[in-house]
């Protein structure tokens, strides 16, 4: 763990052509940052890529086993209902566990699953992508509760972004490319259950336990002073306390925020066979999208903090209503690519500052470790509902009024916290 890394023999000297090379202790400080943003990417990266590749797992089963739009709905919807059982737990548990053991543990449960999928029926699919989703859920609580208590948490949910969509978007052309053409839905989930190696291996370099981490940030920054009494700690643990009512809302936003993204997240692939594009073409325009979106991830890190958390809140929102109306209006490959590519950015762009509305300047928020828990409130509704909205039909208008209107939604509640967060 980056924090661990205070040893003078190990990283303050090297030899290197004889001559002794002494790392400063700012040098330090910026080499166990650098490896603490890498194992919380990857652990984020790893544990969110069923759910950044859903539109291309629930178009393989729709071409490749048949199944309509309300049985690959639910099957979305009973994975992203697994994360959220885990997530909403996550508050009684996620200051008390051994991040490295749940991490690692989940790592190894979520490659089983994923790859029994492979060849059972419809039901135990469902039951299959219901504990798969419940263990991402258990390692995206441990990082998130980690991510809030770093130095630069925009930075490094930024960071995880960008690796997320370069990783997703490099697995989504292969599996188009060469592995479903090949080996179909079996290869797939074998591909998907192999990438859980990267969070087994992460899982090591995180801390033990927020306590720990606290503890550590203190030694390895003595200038730095992190909140870490047990009076601080009751406090967190109190969400339904008068000052959690900010923070609750935030998260009810999220929730909001992911119903409507998700509803076109689910389907983006099926919007664009309606529209007459191969699946070939979907699959090269989805990977290039997947990592193109980065750029979202990489505006906020550039952004930062200097507009603040509610205005970049706004400029995503108006970049998803026009990708929204564009997709709806547009019939052309270029107006699909184009759409989906501002859609994805948009959302990057504003998922840190969700964060950071939540938090509400907490180190170790409890609240920061349920995010991914209202996040899949929103997301595992998603697609079962548009899944029944669309069934027996090709039009997805109702899964675009539903985007726009939580859109807005959305952001109206974020408006509520900042302003409230001001008195």
């Amino acid at each position: 763990m980056s924090d661990q890394i205070n040893c003078p023999d190990a990283l303050a000297a090297s030899l290197i052509n004889s001559d002794v090379v002494t790392l400063t202790k700012p040098q330090v400080r910026r080499f166990g940052q650098a490896i603490d943003y890498f194992v919380v990417a990857s652990v984020l990266t790893v544990n969110n890529l069923v759910y950044n590749t859903l539109f291309i797992i629930l178009g393989a089963l729709a071409t490749q086993r048949g199944y309509d739009e309300k049985q690959i709905g639910f099957l979305g919807s009973a994975f992203l209902f697994g994360q959220l059982i885990a997530n909403l737990s996550g508050a009684l548990w996620v200051n008390k566990v051994d991040w490295r053991l749940a991490v690692g543990g989940s790592g190894v449960a979520c490659a089983l699953f994923m790859a029994g999928a492979a060849f059972v029926n419809y039901t135990t699919l469902i039951g299959f992508y219901l504990l798969a989703g419940s263990m991402t859920g258990v390692a995206l609580s441990c990082a998130f509760c980690h991510m809030s208590g770093m130095q630069n948490p925009v930075r490094a949910y930024s960071i995880s972004l960008i690796m997320q969509c370069l990783v997703a978007g490099a697995v989504i052309l292969i599996l188009q490319s060469y592995i479903l053409p090949r080996f179909g839905f079996a290869g797939l989930s074998y591909t998907i259950a192999a990438t859980f190696a990267l969070a087994i291996f992460s899982a090591p370099w995180l801390p033990k336990s927020a306590e720990g981490d606290r503890a550590k940030k203190h030694l390895a920054t003595a200038d730095t002073k992190l909140e870490s009494t047990p009076k601080a700690a009751t406090k967190a643990i109190r969400l339904l306390s008068k000052d959690s009512i900010l923070p609750m809302l935030g998260l009810l936003a999220i929730a909001v925020y992911f119903l409507g993204q998700t509803s076109i997240w689910a389907f983006i692939e099926r919007i664009g066979n309606t529209k007459g594009f191969d699946a070939s073409s979907i699959g090269s325009m989805s990977a290039a999208v997947l990592i193109l979106c980065s750029l979202g991830a990489w505006a906020a890190s550039i952004t930062g903090q200097r507009l603040g958390n509610i205005k970049p809140l706004f400029i995503g929102t108006i970049g998803f209503l026009v990708a929204i109306i564009v997709l709806y209006y547009s019939n052309s490959r270029l107006g699909y690519f184009l759409s989906f590519l501002l859609y994805a950015s948009a959302w990057n762009y504003v998922l840190p500052y969700q964060l950071l509305m939540v938090s509400q300047g907490e180190k170790n928020s409890v609240y920061a470790s349920i995010i991914p828990a209202f996040q899949s409130v929103g997301a595992s509704a998603g697609p079962a509902v548009v899944g029944l909205l669309v069934v027996g039909g090709n039009s997805y208008v109702p899964a675009y009024l539903l985007a726009i209107s939580t859109a807005i939604f959305s952001l109206a509640i974020f408006l509520v916290v900042h302003f409230k967060s001001k008195k």
